[in-house]
């Protein structure tokens, strides 16, 4: 199965979301990070993609997900990384937190610190 596409529009969250996430990275721009939204909503045919990595196909690589119902679908999580360091800055993911936090959103799981959701 090929790779289903990425959604990295804010506009594909719900809007109540997107507003959050456009403070938040406005927020880290301004402590001067360079924020990217890697993903936001999510088709179902992703999801399941994402799913099979390390289970039904990609078995040399880790599973990158756990579920089949992330909130991606519904369009209340965003997936957020660096431009210019990727998903390696300890350091911006803190930020990130802080920054999500502060707009009411969690960035709930220690293995994927780029992901951002609202719990609401």
């Amino acid at each position: 199965m090929k790779e289903p596409p990425r959604i990295t529009d804010i506009d594909s969250l719900e809007p109540y979301v997107a507003g959050r996430v456009r403070r938040i990275l406005d927020r880290l721009t301004r402590q001067g990070w360079d924020p990217v939204v890697f993903e936001a909503r999510r088709t179902p045919e992703r999801q399941e993609w994402l799913y099979g990595i390390g289970r039904t196909h990609s078995r040399h690589r880790r599973p990158v997900t756990f579920t089949r119902s992330s909130r991606h679908l519904v369009g209340k999580a965003v997936d957020i990384v660096s431009r210019s360091k990727g998903w390696s800055d300890p350091k911006f993911f803190d930020a990130l937190k802080e920054a999500a936090e502060a707009e009411g959103m969690a960035v709930p799981f220690a293995w994927d610190r780029a992901h951002a959701e609202w719990r609401g």
